[in-house]
């Protein structure tokens, strides 16, 4: 009996997703659905990568300034240097940051595709999925 509860639940999680993905497809023509990534994926993705307030701080600082260098950020943020680069790492990863060289020096930026992207995704997330 419990095996079949089980079954049931997963089967309509299963429908749920492949709903909200449609959805998702449908309203940007399969631009936000790119790479065959999937609409919890995608999501999931992002939110890890903003899943730290450091590196929330570090998007709206790099927001507000249109761009930094890490020097810039660290005076900003009461962080180590070290930290700050790792915070960094996780959102080139997640390709919420792209960095342009100057010299030995690299300078950051926000790619607005991708925030786009996330703004995007929780617009679909928040929509009632049955329709």
């Amino acid at each position: 009996m419990c095996f079949i509860v089980y079954r049931r639940n997963t089967m309509k999680q299963r429908d749920l997703q492949r709903n909200m993905d449609e959805r998702l497809a449908a309203s940007q023509e399969g631009a936000l659905s790119s790479e065959g990534v999937s609409f919890s994926s995608a999501l999931a993705s992002l939110a890890k990568a903003l899943g730290h307030p450091a590196r929330v701080e570090i998007i709206r600082l790099l927001l507000q300034e249109g761009s930094c260098m890490c020097g810039d950020i660290v005076r900003r943020l009461p962080l180590a240097q070290s930290t700050v680069s790792q915070h960094l790492r996780h959102l080139r990863e997640a390709r919420l940051v792209h960095y342009r060289r100057q010299g030995s020096r690299l300078c950051y930026y926000v790619n607005t595709d991708v925030l786009e992207r996330l703004q995007e995704l929780l617009r679909v997330l928040g929509d009632d999925p049955t329709g």
